[in-house]
């Protein structure tokens, strides 16, 4: 079955649901309607804030939408959710959007996110907070890199693996003052963070970081020290484990960062639920970590720095 829209024309799930059942031999296709069709000639999906439970879209093409007519932004738009879980997408393709593929808001996590392919999407794959990638499952494809934007982590989240690079376009905090909300990236993740950008563990209450084997780079096509500014550690900062990591390009002096690893508040003694160990750290600026009482062990033993000092001596 193919429905074909209009241009700048838009599908958009207001108070209802949807229900999209294609097959592998028979998928589903939302198209253009021009003749000669292109990115960008349809708006595409969305899904508004009442969007209700049991939304359902399997082997579904959506292709050549991403117009920016009715502040559209991609082929599929999830917008700001009263309560996440709502609407499963499976086995769908989405691709030569003229902006993203996906974007969603918050509390737009999915019930069931899996062998979905994005597909020269110009923009990118997806735009979403860092909590809706813990809510993709296994089998996804993206072509083009992954954005994060802006995003306050307040329930434990696990990013599955991706091969593609995340770009982190906004600061990300980890921290809720009810429980001790965990973000864990997956192994061998590439996050390439923006300009000033940072990574802020409990900052607001309690929270943590598990990140093994994740490289933390610059997203600049110029990649050049201080381009980002680190990961912020808190007084609450519950079992995080930051292990075999490769951090470069950090120390902005963006929010007071004190280097790749800023502790506020606290001494790197006093941080004993925390493991900080057998990473490299270079092409950096400042110091690797900065610490209150200016002593950073035990955290200065097992890892690896090139042209810096470990610790803040002053």
């Amino acid at each position: 079955m193919k429905v074909a829209f209009d241009t700048d024309v838009y599908f958009w799930i207001e108070y209802g649901k949807l229900v999209v059942k294609g097959t592998d031999a028979q998928p589903v296709t939302f198209t253009s309607a021009n003749k000669s069709p292109a990115a960008g000639d349809w708006v595409g999906l969305g899904f508004q804030e009442k969007t209700m439970s049991g939304t359902n879209i399997d082997h579904l093409i959506i292709e050549y939408a991403g117009s920016k007519a009715a502040s559209g932004q991609g082929a599929v738009t999830v917008e700001n959710l009263r309560q996440g879980n709502r609407i499963s997408i499976a086995n769908s393709t989405i691709r030569s959007s003229a902006q993203y593929g996906l974007v969603a808001g918050e509390d737009a996590t999915f019930a069931k996110f899996e062998n979905n392919t994005f597909k020269d999407n110009k923009s990118g794959s997806v735009l979403a907070r860092a909590e809706v990638l813990g809510s993709f499952g296994r089998g996804n494809t993206f072509s083009q890199p992954i954005h994060v934007s802006q995003s306050d982590v307040n329930q434990t989240t696990t990013w599955p693996p991706f091969d593609v690079p995340v770009l982190v376009e906004g600061n990300i905090s980890v921290s809720s003052d009810s429980s001790v909300p965990t973000l864990t990236i997956a192994d061998k993740t590439t996050v390439k963070m923006g300009q000033d950008t940072n990574i802020t563990v409990a900052n607001n209450g309690a929270g943590a970081l598990v990140a093994k084997n994740v490289t933390f780079t610059s997203n600049s096509p110029s990649p050049g020290a201080g381009d980002w500014a680190g990961i912020f550690l808190y007084p609450k900062s519950g079992a995080s484990d930051i292990e075999g990591c490769t951090f470069e390009y950090f120390g902005s002096s963006s929010g007071s960062s004190g280097g790749a690893i800023t502790l506020w508040s606290t001494n790197a003694k006093d941080l004993h639920n925390v493991t900080i160990q057998n990473n490299t750290f270079r092409k950096g600026k400042q110091q690797v970590m900065h610490s209150d009482d200016h002593t950073c062990a035990p955290y200065d033993k097992s890892n690896k720095v090139e042209g810096l000092p470990f610790c803040n001596k002053e």
